[in-house]
């Protein structure tokens, strides 16, 4: 796959570690402006979860709700439909303890990640996955998330989320903000880029996520990211 590797300098997220030895690290997005963490050197212990905390993107609150998804069969589903555990991670530090639960596919690198805001009901989902110029492996990778909740969401709004996938996907950029009609679901669909800084004194870094991606001096990576939104969002701020 083509990774989009660009020398800019934007503000982005850390997930980059230096040196021979590859350690594990969550692959994901935070709220704008992102933060940049430091790289790793050779023979680092492997970071764990909480070195790797996410911020929800902000959302308007839906005005429905449903039954409640528990957060235990939504694993459960995830796993029966092709996806591994990764990590988890619970943050406390926002105005309710939010813990997320992190899946991918195989050695893809299309990742599923679980949100609850009380450890027993899914809140939200987001669906990641590195940016790739051919329209038809992004869409590959998207669909590949979004069957991966089939058992969780009824089928009729899975539909609905392929096909704003799809319309999203033949023009990607920036952030897309969708309802499904007749459900409480919302659906954030984004392409952004982020900024990682190899240190000089380290002789390249890479992607700790994709070890195969190293790099030196400054390198943008492309994520495409879905967001599903169950529940009422951790963050209650209404977006125009």
């Amino acid at each position: 796959m083509n990774r989009i590797l660009i020398a800019l300098v934007l503000v982005g997220l850390g997930l980059s570690a230096c040196g021979v030895s590859v350690p594990e690290a969550l692959p994901y997005p935070t709220q704008t402006p992102y933060p940049t963490y430091t790289p790793y050197p050779t023979q680092r212990a492997i970071p764990t979860a909480r070195q790797f905390s996410i911020t929800p993107v902000r959302t308007p609150v839906p005005i429905r709700t449903q039954q409640p998804i528990f957060i235990d069969e939504a694993r459960d589903t995830l796993e029966d439909n092709g996806f591994v555990y990764f990590d988890q991670y619970t943050d406390a530090t926002l105005s309710e303890t939010v813990t997320q639960y992190a899946y991918r596919y195989l050695s893809v690198g299309v990742f599923v990640i679980l949100w609850s805001n009380d450890n027993s009901t899914l809140s939200y989902v987001s669906i990641l996955f590195l940016f790739d110029d051919d329209r038809r492996t992004r869409l590959e990778y998207a669909n590949r998330g979004i069957e991966a909740l089939r058992g969780i969401i009824a089928d009729s709004p899975l539909a609905v989320l392929t096909d704003l996938n799809a319309t999203f996907n033949a023009s990607p950029r920036g952030r897309v903000d969708r309802s499904i009609s007749g459900t409480p679901y919302l659906v954030a669909f984004s392409k952004y880029d982020d900024t990682l800084t190899c240190p000089a004194e380290y002789s390249y870094c890479h992607l700790a996520t994709f070890p195969s991606i190293t790099y030196t001096g400054e390198a943008t990576f492309s994520y495409y990211r879905i967001d599903l939104w169950i529940t009422e969002p951790i963050d209650q701020e209404q977006t125009p």
